[in-house]
């Protein structure tokens, strides 16, 4: 495996903006790649997913590489080291949005399916790089999953090289308070629903959570808060 180009095909794709939904740059570069590599087959399916197949000499089990091409946008004012889209290489680390979640793994795994021998291999490899990760979580992968029936799978997600066996899954769960309007000038008239909700808040913040043998301690995130109509509205 060539480790310069590896470099250089990670770089390209963190230099390629790539939000949930606007992955499109991002999979037309892992697709060339993946033609330039000699892949058996290159396709991209109906949400937009590059695979890529490595067929084996001989019949066997298809193991499944994936990793997904979108990421989280950039929060405005955060400070950067370095410019989110750079791909800067600084002391052996590409620096950048998506560098490890999750385009470095992505890039390494296109690369990687390729440089095996054929002549030796039992069954296919697939490498999906899919879309919608980070909104959606698995519902691209399942439909490569679909096409490409996996007896195994390889998520190459950040875990500090450590084999992570599974997931603890996840759910989103919407609270609403409702208030009443009033004026500033005379609060005690309306009833504020964000200090309602303030009080919710503090109360899940007490919600004890369990852990799993495996998975280890759950975990209880607040993620986002609107309040609607907007103040002065």
């Amino acid at each position: 495996m060539d480790n310069d180009k590896l470099i250089q095909f990670t770089q390209a794709l963190v230099r390629r903006p790539s939000l949930s939904g606007e992955e499109a740059a991002v999979a037309q570069r892992v697709r060339e790649e993946m033609e330039a590599l000699g892949y058996d087959q290159v396709l991209v399916d109906d949400y937009g997913s590059v695979i890529g197949v490595i067929q084996g000499a001989r019949p066997g089990k298809t193991l499944l590489f994936d990793g997904h091409t979108d990421t989280v946008g950039i929060s405005p004012g955060a400070p950067w080291s370095h410019p989110p889209f750079g791909g800067d290489v600084v002391d052996g680390a590409i620096y950048g949005r998506g560098a490890a979640d999750m385009k470095g793994a992505a890039a390494a795994m296109v690369h990687a399916a390729a440089d095996v021998d054929r002549e030796a291999l039992r069954g296919w490899i697939v490498v999906s790089a899919s879309t919608l990760e980070e909104v959606l979580e698995g519902a691209a992968l399942q439909a490569v999953m679909e096409r490409f029936p996996p007896d195994y799978v390889v998520i190459g997600e950040s875990t500090g090289l450590e084999v992570a066996r599974g997931g603890r899954g996840r759910a989103e769960v919407h609270l609403e308070t409702v208030g009443r309007p009033s004026h500033s000038s005379a609060p005690e008239q309306g009833r504020n629903a964000v200090l309602d909700m303030m009080r919710v808040i503090a109360a899940v913040e007490q919600i004890e959570l369990p852990s799993h043998p495996l998975m280890g301690p759950a975990i209880l995130a607040l993620t986002d808060i609107i309040s609607d109509p907007y103040p002065g509205h």
